[in-house]
């Protein structure tokens, strides 16, 4: 799946690797149950970001701060270009 960013923002692993998030940037993203919980576990493709991770968690409310499906966004267009606000 894909997600967009909605703003700017970095966060540090170390004091020598940082992974930076762009506005408006398209990253892969995955979902996985937690094996205790069964909470949604969001996985993002960092792979790009140098900072050796492949991929990084984000529990569902700081997932949906920061990111936006594209299937939403598209929804949203559709919507505005259809005049089809509810």
């Amino acid at each position: 799946m894909k997600c967009v960013c909605k703003k700017d923002f970095r966060i540090a692993l170390s004091q020598m690797q940082t992974i930076f998030f762009k506005e408006n940037c398209e990253y892969e993203y995955g979902i996985t149950p937690h094996k205790e919980t069964g909470m949604p576990i969001y996985y993002l493709d960092v792979s790009e970001s140098n900072a050796g991770w492949d991929w990084f968690p984000f529990n569902e409310k700081k997932f949906k701060l920061n990111f936006k499906d594209i299937q939403e966004v598209r929804e949203e267009k559709i919507t505005q270009i259809l005049g089809l606000d509810i």
